[in-house]
């Protein structure tokens, strides 16, 4: 295994993360006594320097959205982040901190066959939590992860934040999960009593459980003028990108509403 000398235990202090750059790539050091655990630098959720967050209470915690990670083990302990973060070996030897350049892979653990197929209706940040929540947990059964989006499963937060400011294409708008949607389509009926879901393209499934994660829909105001071509609400990919296409040529934006979009 290639370790690298990368700090001295001394320069580390115990109440946040330090952020070294190795030539394999960046890496968090966290101290916790004499020990040290060393992490990808970056929060996988929007790519956040997890140096500047905080560490409280056997956390670590993302400075951007709060993302919460274990300082044993890396493992996700709050979202929005859906995946934990990558470990890597560290050595401690009179004083000197050594990282590996590969991340350290937990032993597989074999799964029992599970008979159960288990519906996920709908990609948001509700259904990507729960189908990462069961992959995490071992669930070896069916999955049925079905969602009317062409290209579901993305980070819906990049929408306001990157996409409208013409940061980022529309289409680079980064996944929730490298788990893809197993179903396109959109779910016309649910009959809880015969447990089977039917798609308005005819396709039916049955299942053993289901859950409805669809999220909620924009509201247009009921006034005049709510339907005109520059008035817009942002939900999807395809509503960032009519925004980002409408103010490149604009002179003045309006935005109605001052929640977590607005």
């Amino acid at each position: 295994m290639n370790m690298r000398i990368v700090a001295r235990l001394i320069n580390l202090p115990e109440n946040r993360g330090v952020r070294v750059e190795t030539a394999a790539h960046p890496v968090l050091l966290v101290r916790v006594g004499d020990q040290v655990r060393a992490f990808e630098a970056d929060c996988p959720h929007a790519g956040a320097p997890l140096e500047q967050g905080v560490i409280c209470n056997g956390h670590i915690v993302c400075p951007w959205h709060k993302a919460a990670f274990a300082v044993d083990s890396g493992a996700v302990r709050e979202p929005p982040a859906l995946v934990g973060l990558k470990q890597y070996p560290v050595q401690v030897h009179d004083g000197v901190v050594s990282v590996g350049d590969t991340a350290l892979c937990a032993e597989p653990t074999p799964l029992p066959h599970d008979s159960r197929c288990l519906a996920v209706i709908g990609a948001g940040a509700a259904g990507a939590a729960a189908v990462a929540n069961l992959k995490r947990d071992g669930f070896a059964g069916r999955l049925l992860w079905i969602d009317r989006e062409p290209n579901p499963a993305y980070d819906r937060t990049a929408l306001s934040k990157f996409v409208i400011a013409g940061q980022m294409a529309a289409d680079d708008t980064p996944a929730l999960l490298d788990e893809a949607v197993v179903i396109h389509g959109e779910v016309q009926r649910l009959d809880a009593a015969a447990k089977r879901i039917e798609l308005v393209d005819g396709r039916h499934f049955d299942y053993d459980a289901a859950l409805v994660a669809t999220g909620g829909d924009a509201q247009r105001l009921d006034i005049p003028g709510a339907v005109l071509n520059n008035v817009f609400v942002l939900r999807s990919r395809e509503d960032a990108a009519r925004i980002s296409a409408a103010a490149a040529s604009a002179t003045c934006a309006v935005i109605i509403g001052d929640s977590f979009i607005g």
